[in-house]
């Protein structure tokens, strides 16, 4: 039910952590998996789970903690369409098999269906999306028994959900017994709190951080970037591939908007490079 922006990624990725992370050079890589090995047309795919993994409420992380979830995810109505052709059983629920208590399998299906596999290679990068994020079982369980509050999120990540409060702020605290250690083998996370705050002006979030009320903050606005490029006391991260796309929506219920040509003209005749430069400075890039 979690309907997650790229905003609030940022905060999920604390408390939840994925099967699989994309590595800078976009390559997938295991996470919370130990393997993911195909078969040889890529229909029929072997999970392995990491050994020794725990959810922040003691739950370990094992095969049918991972098949549960996958479960949820893939017919959730946020998710299920994405991966439409992972094969389904007849009562809807993912075609799972257990192999163990560390490893599973599932394969493809053409639209669910078991008896028309289909060679699905890059499946692996969906285990690094929303639909890869691990929650507890026994919280999960709780929260559909209506035992558990369905906001208090409990999962692997490096920090554990302290505080929600929507639309306002969201506080998470270090996870002592984190299972990963950094390339020195020392242990993670370094910090001990992290509080998100949702200030949703740009403008106003970018004086709350120039106050030095914040530390760091997320911005798309390309004119807030501008500003804070130019100041020597403030460093920033451009995000300047596989970014956000800007568009310009157009409300056909307008009788002279109904009509194709008339939007197709209207498309033909903006400079989209002087818009570039009039709304956001120049910065940005105009999509192809």
């Amino acid at each position: 039910v979690m309907n997650c922006a790229s905003s609030c990624q940022f905060i999920a990725r604390t408390f939840y952590d994925p099967l699989v992370v994309v590595d800078s050079e976009l390559d997938w890589e295991p996470y919370l998996l130990e393997s993911v090995e195909p078969n040889d047309d890529a229909t029929v795919f072997t999970l392995t789970v990491r050994d020794g993994i725990e959810f922040h409420d003691g739950t370990p992380l094992d095969a049918d903690a991972v098949m549960t979830n996958i479960n949820a995810s893939f017919t959730s109505l946020l998710i299920a369409a994405a991966v439409k052709d992972v094969a389904r059983a007849e009562d809807g629920s993912i075609l799972m098999e257990k192999i163990d208590d560390m490893t599973f399998t599932l394969q493809t299906g053409f639209n669910g269906d078991p008896s028309n596999p289909i060679p699905w290679p890059l499946f692996p990068y969906y285990l690094g999306g929303q639909a890869g994020l691990m929650a507890s079982p026994t919280w999960l369980a709780a929260v559909d028994a209506g035992e558990a509050d369905e906001t208090q999120a409990i999962g692997t990540g490096p920090f554990i959900l302290q505080n929600y409060a929507p639309g306002d702020r969201t506080t998470v605290v270090r996870n002592e017994n984190y299972w990963h250690v950094d390339e020195d083998g020392r242990q993670l996370p370094f910090l001990d709190e992290i509080e998100f705050r949702v200030i949703e002006d740009s403008q106003v979030r970018g004086e709350a951080l120039r106050s030095g009320d914040l530390d760091m903050m997320a911005t798309s606005d390309s004119l807030v970037v501008e500003d804070f490029s130019n100041d020597p006391n403030f460093g920033y991260v451009n995000q300047d591939q596989f970014s956000e796309t800007n568009y310009i929506l157009l409300n056909l219920t307008k009788p002279y908007l109904a009509d194709r040509d008339v939007r197709c003209a209207l498309l033909q005749a903006v400079d989209r490079e002087e818009l570039l430069d009039v709304v956001v400075g120049g910065a940005g890039t105009v999509s192809n």
